[in-house]
């Protein structure tokens, strides 16, 4: 007895353990695609078709079968050209077919009797109806997260002004790296505020208190598609929504990026000072000079004119506590062209109670 409870209990540890790594691999961020290739007639089955990526130029390749039926899986997110190829027809290519991060579309190719050496190419095409699956959701593409402002860089914040029913419910201006609370404190279609699920490239990196472990970074995404209502078995976990993103990977364009982060409560400042001397101490200094006599006002040379250019910035580090760095450039030093112009940095701290 005692054994055959243990066979049992070791048993139903291996089906949880497997279940948990299936369901972790089952998560994914690629799209697919699939359809007929047909003619004005029937389906064509033995069709040699392609698809491109055209930031890369990586290719995929295969046979549509005795129904005419081809499919693409697990496509990384991109834009694509698709290419049918059999003899005694037109070649068949469609360009700019954008396939989104766990999007799968379904894409008839028609094609017309004629020689492999002619070509029917698509360009402009109607919008593609997605109805291959049954999740849905908003992709906030590269061009929209570059496009539109994110307060504290925080993509997922994005979502509140483009996807509607996501609300943030913490303070947006308090996301760190090593706390996230306020940054994913968004409610989803009416869902807990803290029940989202976070994907990268199809890894869930959401804690245990279902924040996101990290923020990624702007320049790091390529796409994120938020979804709200609808979305496959697949991803699980959330009783919210999902955030599903995408990372940027390389391509055959030559390209780059840079910020500057804002910083609201802190203060920069710039200030000329131009101080003269009265221009009878400087005759008196004058003839001083000329006797051999020590100068006025404690001087070593006759005195005129002082230039301060000054450049200050005024630091918020947390609340009740400033740092200012302090630079100025000092242009004939006590009034006199025998000094040396100057330079000072210095620094000031102000504590408050």
């Amino acid at each position: 007895m005692r054994r055959s409870l243990s066979w049992t209990s070791t048993f139903a540890a291996a089906l949880l353990l497997v279940a948990i790594a299936t369901d972790g691999a089952s998560q994914s961020f690629q799209g697919g695609l699939r359809g007929a290739v047909k003619d004005a007639n029937s389906v064509i089955p033995g069709v040699m078709v392609t698809l491109v990526n055209e930031g890369t130029n990586v290719s995929r390749m295969t046979v549509s079968n005795e129904r005419g039926e081809y499919v693409f899986a697990a496509v990384l997110p991109g834009t694509y050209t698709v290419r049918a190829v059999l003899q005694a027809f037109k070649t068949f290519e469609r360009r700019g077919l954008t396939i989104g991060t766990q999007q799968f579309i379904t894409v008839d190719l028609v094609m017309e009797v004629g020689t492999i050496e002619e070509s029917i190419s698509v360009t402009a095409a109607p919008p593609l109806v997605e109805t291959s699956n049954a999740s849905t959701g908003e992709v906030l593409q590269k061009k929209t997260l570059e496009a539109l402002p994110a307060l504290n860089r925080n993509a997922y914040m994005t979502a509140v002004v483009t996807v509607p029913t996501v609300i943030a419910t913490g303070n947006p201006y308090f996301s760190r790296m090593e706390d996230q609370s306020n940054g994913s404190l968004l409610s989803l279609g009416g869902g807990p505020r803290r029940a989202n699920n976070y994907l990268l490239d199809g890894v869930s990196y959401t804690d245990l208190t279902n924040r996101t472990s990290a923020f990624p970074s702007l320049e790091a995404i390529e796409e994120v598609k938020v979804q709200v209502h609808t979305y496959d078995a697949e991803m699980g976990r959330s009783g919210g929504g999902v955030f599903n993103t995408t990372g940027r990977s390389g391509s055959n364009t030559f390209h780059g990026s840079g910020f500057w982060q804002a910083r609201p409560q802190d203060g920069a400042g710039l200030l000329f000072t131009y101080l003269a001397v009265s221009q009878r101490l400087g005759t008196v200094q004058g003839i001083q000079q000329m006797l051999g006599l020590p100068l006025s006002n404690n001087a070593t040379g006759v005195q005129s004119h002082e230039m301060i250019l000054e450049l200050t910035y005024d630091m918020h580090i947390f609340q009740g506590v400033r740092f200012q760095p302090d630079f100025q450039y000092i242009f004939r030093p006590n009034a006199q062209s025998n000094i040396r112009n100057a330079a000072v940095l210095g620094f000031r701290a102000r504590v408050e109670f």
